[in-house]
Formats: structure tokens, C-alpha cells, sequence
């Protein structure tokens, strides 16, 4: 009887810790240590009228104003348009060239560990087993993006992100490892107009997509936000629903359409990877990056790692063992959680009274 009792009451424990945890903002999934710089590069496509093309230029601005207010500096931004005249902060024409030579140019920049957030807004296709977006002059395909992406190393994460009709058709060309892909479409079949980047976009905007209320919204938090959007915006006109957005953040190129936020037991659902990044700066840049922050920092990557590598070995193991262990994880996770939002808090007023004299 002490056995399966011992069991449940850890069981319960377990949960407690995991409902806490995720209340308190920590997330649970890839061992990344947390972004040390962000950038963005969004780029606003061919609107083809002056309907699309306003609306895809708006969004980009929502993009971009709400990066800048979450504390991302205009110079880690590169918002790219079809009309550069359209906005004093647009730094060039969206044409494939230019898209190109900046993700070059951003490889270069980025340094280990820095988060790289990359939105299309736009019109996609599909034809000769091809996925494109459509830019000014010639279109950007899965092949050229995937090629592009595949130069950065694997210790620079990527947000990508597709808000375009058939853009499905980029989700196993540009996964991989570090990498969180969102699209807007399952497939490149879904080839008819999507509304879901205009409600990707006001999941930052609004802040009502930041679920567990650490004021910052992650990509998960984001996808999650728009797909309900979505489904409201079919459902409250009537009409069949003819775009579904996944989220790939494994690696495996497949796509969740119901991501979890803690990866699934083993690790295995998308969903993980996702829940950590957020547009802007990183959820615990606030803290002074004193050598004991930067220790605490570097020790919950390490326990993070430990982590998944448990959940992989979960099959294998006794289960009071497992849980022995998953507890122990949890508890010092939570543990230097708290003490780094007890820093940050102590370093806030001192950070705007600085702020307030410098202005």
C-alpha cells in the first residue's frame, strides 16, 4: 500500500509544481538558455491591390510597434515592404534579394544563443510542388528560404513565421533544430486568402494572448491567440473554415495543429520550444547580468536539459524513481525562478528613476 500511496501523493506534488511553475512564467521544454539578443525581420509582401496592400503594411506595423514596445531596439528590426514611402520605418523594398542578403547579413550579426523572430505577411501559392510568397518582382520560394536558414548555426534559435494562403508548404523546407515554424495553412492546398496573420499580429498588440501574465507573449501564447481568432471569424459568418495553422517546434517537420506547452510527457508534441520565446526582450533581461544571475541563468538551462533527457528515459525507468527526479527538477527550477523575479523587481525602480534622469 505505501507504494502506489507514495505514488499518487507524488503524482499530486508533481502537478502542483508543474500549475506553479507555469503561473510563475518558467517554461518547460528545449535546454536553450534564454535569448541574449532579439531581432526581427518583417516583411510586409505583394498586396496585388490597394486593399491587400494596406492591410499587409498594417501589419507590419502592429509587428513592429509592439516589438519595440516589449523593450527591442530599432536597430535589432528590419521591416521590409513593398512600397518603402509607405512608412518612415520601412528599411527597403520586399523583394527577394533584399530578404536574402538580410538574413545573411543577420547571421553575421547574431551571436550564440540570440533569438531571431521572422514574420511574411502576405499572398502565397503553390505549383510544380513549388511554395512561394509572392514578393515585388520574383517570388521567394521553400527552397530558397530553407537554404538561407540552413547557414545559420543551430545555437541561434528562429521564429518563423508565415501568415500566407499555401503556406503549409514551407513547414518542412524551413524546420529544424531550434527552430519554432508556424504557418498559417496545414498544407499548400490551402491556397484561399488567410486572416490569421492579422490576429497573430494583435496577440502582441493587445497583450490578451500573454496567458500566464509574465507581461510578455511568447510564439505559442501567440499561435494559440490567433487560432481562436480564427475559428471565431468562421464561425461567426457562417462559413467553412479553409485555413488551419500549425506549429512545429521538434524539428520533425509535421506540424502540430494542438501544440502543448509542455511538449507532451516525453517531450515529443510541439509546443515546448515555443512556450520560451517571446517578441522581444527575453522574459528575464530586466535582471542585472550580474555573475550571480548569470549563474542562476546558466543552471536553469542545465536543469532544462536535464529535464527533457528525463522525460526520454521515462519509459525506461521505475516510476517512483521518475518522479523522484522529475520533482527534484522542478523544485530548483521554481526555486531560481523565483529568486531572478525577486532581482528584477528589485533592479525596476532604479532602472526607471535612471531612465526618467537620462531623458
Amino acid at each position: 500500500m505505501e507504494g502506489p500511496a507514495m505514488n499518487k501523493l507524488q503524482q499530486r506534488l508533481v502537478r502542483w509544481l508543474l500549475v506553479i511553475g507555469l503561473m510563475l512564467g518558467f517554461t518547460l521544454g528545449s535546454g536553450a538558455a534564454a535569448p541574449a539578443d532579439t531581432y526581427g525581420l518583417f516583411v510586409s509582401g505583394l498586396g496585388g491591390d490597394e486593399k491587400f496592400t494596406t492591410s499587409f503594411v498594417e501589419t507590419g506595423r502592429l509587428l513592429y510597434e509592439s516589438a519595440i514596445a516589449s523593450g527591442m531596439d530599432e536597430d535589432a528590426l528590419l521591416w521590409l515592404s513593398e512600397d518603402a514611402s509607405q512608412d518612415r520605418r520601412i528599411r527597403g523594398r520586399s523583394t527577394k534579394d533584399l530578404v536574402l542578403s538580410s538574413l545573411g547579413e543577420l547571421k553575421d550579426q547574431m551571436k550564440k544563443d540570440d533569438l531571431l523572430w521572422i514574420v511574411f505577411i502576405g499572398h502565397g501559392s503553390y505549383r510544380d510542388q513549388t511554395s512561394k510568397i509572392n514578393l515585388p518582382g520574383p517570388d521567394l520560394t521553400d527552397r530558397d528560404l530553407g537554404l538561407a536558414l540552413a547557414a545559420f548555426p543551430n545555437d541561434r534559435a528562429i521564429v518563423f513565421v508565415n501568415t500566407a494562403s499555401a503556406s503549409g508548404g514551407f513547414l518542412e523546407a524551413v524546420s529544424g533544430e531550434g527552430r519554432v515554424v508556424l504557418t498559417a495553412t496545414k498544407s499548400a492546398a490551402q491556397k484561399n486568402e488567410t486572416v490569421f496573420g492579422t490576429f497573430f499580429a494583435s496577440a502582441f498588440a493587445e497583450g490578451k494572448a500573454d496567458s500566464n501574465q509574465d507581461g510578455f507573449v511568447s510564439a505559442l501564447e501567440a499561435f494559440v491567440h490567433a487560432n481562436e481568432l480564427v475559428k471565431g471569424y468562421y464561425e461567426d459568418r457562417n462559413l467553412l473554415v479553409t485555413e488551419n495553422a500549425l506549429l512545429d517546434d521538434n524539428g520533425d517537420g509535421q506540424g502540430s495543429l494542438d501544440p502543448d506547452v509542455l511538449g507532451g510527457e516525453d517531450g515529443s508534441i510541439d509546443g515546448a520550444l515555443a512556450a520560451k520565446l517571446v517578441l522581444g526582450a527575453a522574459a528575464l533581461s530586466s535582471v542585472e547580468r550580474t555573475p550571480e544571475n548569470l549563474a542562476m541563468l546558466e543552471r536553469k538551462s542545465e536543469l532544462q536539459r536535464k529535464l527533457d533527457a528525463l522525460r526520454r528515459q521515462k519509459a525506461t525507468l521505475e516510476e517512483n524513481l521518475y518522479l523522484q527526479e522529475l520533482q527534484s527538477i522542478l523544485v530548483e527550477i521554481a526555486r531560481i525562478d523565483r529568486n531572478l523575479r525577486q532581482q528584477s523587481e528589485e533592479s525596476a525602480p532604479s532602472s526607471t528613476a535612471s531612465q526618467e534622469s537620462g531623458s
